[in-house]
This record gives C-alpha cells, sequence and structure tokens, in this order.
C-alpha cells in the first residue's frame, strides 16, 4: 500500500493537468445556469480543484492523504465557502459522508489505477453523481508508459468493462492518456 501522507511530505507533487484537457471534459458537461458543483477525486495539492473553481465551479476536492489536503488548503488563497477540501476515501466511506452529494462533475485525474475496491468506489461515484452528470477519469494506459511505470496506467480494455457495469463510456485518446467520460446509465 502506497503511504500518500510520505509521499507529499516529501515535496512530491505530480504532473498537472493542461487547459487542453480540462477544455475537453468540460464539453462533455450540460450547460445549465448558475454555478455546478463538482468533486475532484483524488484532488493532490489541488490544481485541478482550483482550476474548476475558475472555470465556474463550485469545487470540492477529497483526497486520502491529509497532507495533500494541508497542501492543498496552504495553495489555496479563496475563502473555505468558495473550495472545500476534505480528507476522504470514497473506498471505504459512504459517499452520504460528503456534505455535498450530487454532483455535476466529478474528476478523477491519475487515481484510477490506484484505486483497489473499484466495484464500492464506482458505486459511490454513481450515488454522487447527478443524473446528468459527467464522471471524468484521465489516466494513461498500460501500452504508453515505461514498465517502470506500469502501476500508474490502466488497462483500456478491463477499465471499460468495469465502466461500463455503472455508466455510458465514451472515450478520448492521444498519445500519453485517456479520457474516459462517464454518464449515467
Amino acid at each position: 500500500m502506497i503511504d500518500w501522507d510520505k509521499i507529499y511530505s516529501s515535496g512530491i507533487d505530480f504532473r498537472a493537468i493542461t487547459q487542453r484537457d480540462i477544455d475537453t471534459f468540460l464539453e462533455y458537461v450540460p450547460s445549465t445556469s448558475g454555478k455546478k458543483q463538482s468533486l475532484d477525486v483524488g484532488c493532490g495539492t489541488g490544481q485541478l480543484t482550483r482550476e474548476l473553481w475558475h472555470r465556474g465551479f463550485i469545487p470540492t476536492g477529497i483526497d486520502t492523504s491529509a497532507n495533500a489536503i494541508a497542501l492543498a488548503k496552504s495553495y489555496t488563497i479563496l475563502e473555505s465557502s468558495e473550495i472545500t477540501y476534505k480528507v476522504f476515501d470514497l473506498e471505504t466511506q459512504k459517499a452520504s459522508d460528503l456534505t455535498h452529494y450530487s454532483f455535476e462533475l466529478i474528476t478523477c485525474k491519475l487515481v484510477y489505477a490506484f484505486i483497489n475496491d473499484k466495484v464500492t468506489f464506482l458505486r459511490n461515484i454513481k450515488k454522487l453523481l447527478d443524473k446528468n452528470g459527467v464522471f471524468v477519469i484521465l489516466t494513461p494506459l498500460l501500452e504508453q508508459v515505461p514498465k517502470e511505470k506500469k502501476h500508474i496506467a490502466v488497462d483500456y480494455d478491463k477499465t471499460i468493462a468495469e465502466l461500463t457495469q455503472f455508466f455510458t463510456v465514451e472515450t478520448k485518446k492521444d498519445d500519453t492518456q485517456v479520457l474516459f467520460i462517464c454518464k449515467q446509465t
């Protein structure tokens, strides 16, 4: 098991999401008036969470690492009413334990490969996702990473099989990663 607190306390951070990636998955979020709720699963130091705020969302960032959440809070200059960060594990905690539990957008950037109990995780995501919402997974594929980084990537066919048990799925691939865009069935 990976000690995420130790990793974040050592000063390691992870690849930032690009504006192009965000633009791509935001195309799938239905337009509605007013601000939309978003959940950033495995938010780490909060880069995507903060970017979603800039894009007009009311974001919540969750991570299993207390150190990551502390860093995310320290990097955020907005009021806590604008962005919420919480230590939370969707594999072991009930989705209903989140303060807000209907999200128009749920993101999972570079995290899905590390989820052990994918069935419980996906059930919780399904409960949290608004009926018209979008769940986006951004991850590298096994064939796209060197041998020493296989642990951070997923198998495309296996992941599609897991996701289609709960959602309707579209994908967007490039040379370095894939976006799984999931909607309620």
